[in-house]
């Protein structure tokens, strides 16, 4: 890095912050691959805190309490109640007696007692459960750090060819 303008905690801000994307990414991939539910939602469910040129550490999170809505994996009403598919493994559920309304963001709803009491919301499986569950924590931990070790070669091959005038 002798000789160019450039700041060795910039450089490794960038490679740390487009590593903590990939991780994401890859968290999202291994959640979806169990669970039957777009990636969009469960990418909402992961929270990711970038790296700062003066701190570098980046952190992924997938909070514990948040499970998704049962209308997000698939849930269609039909005569004899609510049918969902949670895992792709598996085949699909049946709520009997349940509904969907859409006033309250579509999600599933079943009464309580047999009078216009109150409703009881249904809700799927949670990310977090499922991650812990299917022990994906190594298996993303090995391919971040290959990631990482990525980065950073192309940062400083990057630096280099600006050096040296190519870029």
């Amino acid at each position: 890095m002798g000789g160019t303008n450039r700041k060795l905690t910039r450089e490794l801000n960038t490679a740390i912050n487009q590593t903590v994307r990939k991780a994401s990414r890859l968290s999202t991939q291994e959640i979806t691959q169990e669970l039957a539910v777009a990636q969009k939602v469960v990418k909402e469910k992961i929270a990711v805190k970038k790296s700062k040129h003066t701190e570098l550490r980046a952190v992924v999170t997938i909070q514990e309490s948040r499970r998704i809505p049962l209308k997000d994996f698939k849930a269609k009403q039909n005569k004899r109640g609510v049918a969902y598919k949670i895992s792709k493994r598996k085949g699909r559920n049946t709520i009997p007696g349940a509904f969907i309304v859409d006033k309250f963001g579509g999600n599933v709803f079943k009464r309580t007692n047999d009078s216009r009491g109150p409703l009881q919301s249904f809700r799927g499986a949670s990310p977090w459960g499922v991650f812990r569950k299917q022990r994906s924590k190594k298996k993303v931990e090995k391919q971040v750090q290959k990631e990482l070790r990525k980065q950073i070669q192309r940062r400083i091959r990057f630096i280099e060819l600006k050096k040296s005038g190519a870029i």
